[in-house]
């Protein structure tokens, strides 16, 4: 975790610059693993419940050394998340979506409980997209895709070796 948090929290941090974001009231980071990324949202925006899911209980049980009033963590799997819909105004999935079991799936449910207004955020390394979502390389490919989904305005960031996703639901 120590990588990740030297590695990764820095493309965090810069695919939340890109973002038009408001002011989400519940806000669901997706694949937590240490919940570094759910404290940061946390921090980020104050006012907000945040809540971190990762399908691996171990992750969850790392996390939740994190748990605060406003911050929380639960084990749940992105294709049946276990929430209302239309529930959440900002969704990230940070350096995780190629590992979703059925990626399609995962984004219906994203959008599902995704707030009208909210957005999506997903950022990741192009290698990983490039490796595991070959469909998805090609920028129109990708924006495509996420249209077919509902996602509306979705844009497609790049800096260095990382590249953002950024969709949303009206």
């Amino acid at each position: 975790m120590a990588l990740w948090n030297r590695v990764y929290q820095p493309m965090v941090k810069w695919s939340l610059r890109g973002a038009d974001l408001a002011n989400p009231q519940r806000v669901l980071d997706i694949g937590v693993g240490n919940g570094l990324s759910t404290s940061y949202l946390s921090q980020l925006f104050p006012d907000a419940t945040c809540l971190g899911v990762d399908y691996a209980p171990e992750a969850v049980k790392v996390a939740l050394k994190r748990k605060s009033e406003k911050l929380d963590f639960q084990v749940a799997d992105v294709t049946m998340l276990p929430f209302k819909s239309a529930e959440f105004g900002l969704i990230t999935a940070f350096q995780t979506h190629f590992h979703w079991h059925d990626v399609r799936k995962g984004l219906i449910e994203c959008y599902r409980v995704l707030a009208v207004g909210g957005q999506l955020v997903i950022a990741c390394e192009k290698n990983k997209v490039a490796y595991y979502l070959k469909e998805q390389a090609d920028h129109q490919d990708a924006c495509s895709f996420f249209e077919s989904l509902g996602f509306v305005n979705v844009v497609i960031k790049e800096q260095g070796p990382w590249i953002a996703y950024y969709g949303q639901k009206i």
